[in-house]
């Protein structure tokens, strides 16, 4: 079980879950960063969308599932090439966010432009994440909630609890407050439209 500060104990698999509920928000907000550039600190809000893809995301969620896909494979759950295209996918998107993420802050410190190159290689990039969320709740999450709690224990033995940075409801989350309060913004703002 995980424990967040101030929230509920989650499992790893309701983390996980939860963990792409979340990227998603922000792969809506960096959509709307990009689409709406002169809107004040679209740059940073960029900026910090990425940062908090390369630093949660692949440090503690890929990790996870990368544990679970291997014991999926190793007592033969799930469709092999499935997982495999899945694994393959974490390493391109990672590889993809680390150049952005590179690009964009040395862009940053030199007033980046949003050219059309550059919002392409953004809507790939964000269309490629959502895909691969897809495909992971559609394919291997039903595997996943399956495995009952010895399974997991023996998933995520060697695994250490990283907050959430963002959606972790704690002190670091300053680092991603104007990320943050777009998320909010966009949030109630689709609330209000129901």
């Amino acid at each position: 079980m995980l424990r967040q500060p101030g929230h509920i104990m989650l499992s790893h698999f309701q983390q996980l879950v939860v963990d792409h509920q979340n990227l998603s928000k922000v792969l809506h907000a960096l959509q709307w960063g990009i689409a709406n550039p002169d809107q004040g600190n679209s740059v940073s809000l960029i900026a910090n969308a990425l940062d908090y893809i390369q630093h949660y995301p692949e440090r503690f969620h890929h990790p996870v599932e990368e544990l679970a896909f291997d014991y999926l494979l190793e007592h033969r759950m799930g469709d092999p090439p499935v997982i495999e295209q899945i694994q393959g996918q974490h390493r391109a998107l990672e590889q993809e966010t680390a150049q952005l993420y590179q690009g964009y802050q040395y862009g940053e410190k030199s007033h980046v432009v949003l050219d059309a190159p550059l919002i392409a290689r953004f809507e790939r990039f964000i269309a490629a994440q959502r895909h691969h969320i897809e495909m992971e709740n559609e394919v291997l999450m039903p595997v996943l909630a399956d495995l009952d709690a010895s399974a997991w224990e023996d998933i995520a033995r060697d695994m250490d609890f990283l907050p959430d940075p963002l959606f972790g409801g704690f002190d670091s989350r300053e680092q991603y407050e104007f990320l943050a309060e777009i998320i909010e913004r966009m949030h109630a703002r689709n609330s209000m439209a129901k």
